[in-house]
Order: structure tokens, then C-alpha cells, then sequence
């Protein structure tokens, strides 16, 4: 299984690959990363992940659009919003566009793994 991680800020980049790696047995080099979302929609058209971390608020594109344009790329993508976000406003657009789960910053290890299961219907095991 492959994952792109996307979020603006490095370090919540690597907390969540660290997650995944460490606690999710995930092998790094299954792990795409983008920093912003045009970065994400060039790095899903090219490495076509499994599954997909989106951060809610980012500069350039925000992931609500980005949420919409992977959707009209593919409808079976799978999404899960990665927010540090309040606004529950955002979390249900998201939602409606297409995104599977969120979670909530900064990320518990069991939710990112409830998250990925719900997402793919597969359990990851560390």
C-alpha cells in the first residue's frame, strides 16, 4: 500500500510518516510526500498512492480543492483530511467532496490506524 502525506508544515509531514512507519509497519519508501496542493495533484498523477493524507488548510491550494479536483481524477480515491482546524464547516465540505476520514492534529497513532482501516477496509499492524 502507498501513501502521500500532504501538509505545508514539515514537521507534521514527519510525525505522521513517523506514525505511520514506527506504529503501522509502513515501509518508507511507500510513503509519498507534498508539501502544498498543486505538489499533491503532480505527486498523485505520478505515483497514483493507495492512500491519501490531505491537510485542510494550506497555501496555494487549499485541500478542499484539492479533495474535489482527486475526485474528478479518480472517485475511488481514498482521502483522509489531516486538520488542525476547529471549523467542523470544513471538515463536512470535505467530507461531502469525497474524503473518507479525518483526523484531528497532532495525530494519535490508534486514530491514524482506525482512519486507514475504515478508509481501505485493511488494518495496518506495527
Amino acid at each position: 500500500m502507498t501513501f502521500l502525506v500532504v501538509d505545508d508544515t514539515s514537521v507534521m509531514r514527519f510525525i505522521l510518516i513517523d506514525i505511520l512507519v514506527r506504529q503501522c509497519g509502513v515501509d518508507k519508501a511507500d510513503i509519498y510526500e507534498a508539501e502544498n496542493g498543486r505538489d499533491a495533484i503532480g505527486k498523485y498523477r505520478l505515483f497514483k498512492p493507495d492512500l491519501i493524507f490531505l491537510d485542510i488548510t494550506m497555501p496555494d491550494l487549499d485541500g478542499i480543492t484539492v479533495v474535489k479536483e482527486l475526485m474528478l481524477l479518480d472517485p475511488r480515491n481514498k482521502v483522509i483530511m489531516f486538520t488542525s482546524s476547529n471549523d467542523e464547516s470544513d471538515v463536512v465540505e470535505c467530507i461531502q467532496a469525497g474524503a473518507r476520514d479525518y483526523i484531528v492534529k497532532p495525530p494519535d497513532p490508534e486514530r491514524v490506524m482506525k482512519a486507514v482501516e475504515k478508509a481501505t477496509g485493511k488494518r495496518l499492524f506495527g
